[in-house]
């Protein structure tokens, strides 16, 4: 009785580690796109200023410290930029 126990342990440990990794893994793909995004200007690092909604999805602001450029991403240009980074059958 006690190694069917054991044995399910370490599965479910598998499985919540399998589980972390796999949310390290998205919290550092949101990291990057949201953190370190190039301006088209001038190369430095854009900052995340927030969700600008509209009557579509909305457009995510970000600006440049450096030059004071300003770039408007739509919702659905960065959700299918995910989507092609996480699924190579995306073209």
């Amino acid at each position: 009785m006690e190694t069917m126990l054991s044995i399910i342990g370490y599965i479910l440990l598998a499985v919540v580690g399998i589980m972390l990794f796999l949310f390290l893994i998205v919290g550092l793909k949101l990291l990057v796109w949201f953190n370190f995004r190039p301006c088209k200007h001038c190369g430095r690092t854009l900052e995340y200023k927030g969700l600008k909604e509209d009557g579509d999805n909305g457009h995510y602001l970000f600006h440049c410290p450096h030059c004071g450029a300003w770039e408007q991403i739509p919702r659905e240009k960065l959700v299918y930029d995910c989507e092609k980074d996480c699924n190579p059958n995306v073209l």
